[in-house]
């Protein structure tokens, strides 16, 4: 099925980044009028919520290239699978991220609840291990390492950015006064 659905990757790029940053707003917005949620400064979750919408589809682009990326060095590919991996990427991503926004308004105990989101989560993961090895036609423990290791990547691209964007709209706002 993957193999299917990721023929259909070509020129959806733009297509996916929409789908990415409508899914961070509705998790904010469900976060954010979730009764039971912990509530903050309004300006704060705004903020935060610019901040996600702005980095998440960058996160993106980077997770789909370093795994490309790894699976052609470390694996000695040739195909280029940068447009499929993004595209099955947000697929799984955006269901599975509404899924578990929407878990904690049921009203059950919270070890219950953080079961199921744990659950989900791994039930993702192992969606991502299948559809590379779909993809790509590794073997299931070199789509593992691959995406463990462009997971890991990602993790340290998103905590650079998250500390360059805010020191260059910190710089920004010096050089306007």
């Amino acid at each position: 099925t993957f193999k299917e659905i990721a023929k259909h990757a070509n020129d959806k790029f733009s297509g996916g980044v929409v789908w990415v940053v409508l899914a961070i707003l509705a998790s904010r917005i469900i976060v954010w009028i979730n009764p039971s949620a912990p509530k903050h400064n309004p300006n704060d979750e705004a903020w935060s919520a610019v901040f996600l919408v702005i980095l998440f589809p960058f996160m993106f682009i980077f997770f789909s290239y370093f795994l490309n990326f790894i699976y052609k060095k470390l694996f000695k590919r040739k195909k280029e699978c940068h447009e499929e991996i993004y595209y099955i990427s947000i697929l799984i991503f955006v269901p599975f991220t509404l899924i578990t926004v929407l878990i904690p308004l049921i009203p059950l105990l919270p070890t219950v609840l953080l079961g199921i989101i744990w659950s989900v989560n791994i039930y993702q993961l192992i969606l991502f291990v299948i559809a590379i090895q779909a993809i790509t036609n590794l073997k299931y423990w070199q789509a593992l390492v691959t995406l463990i290791t462009s997971l890991v990547f990602t993790l340290f691209a998103f905590i650079c950015f998250a500390a360059w964007i805010p020191s260059l709209m910190n710089s920004t706002s010096n050089l306007m006064r």
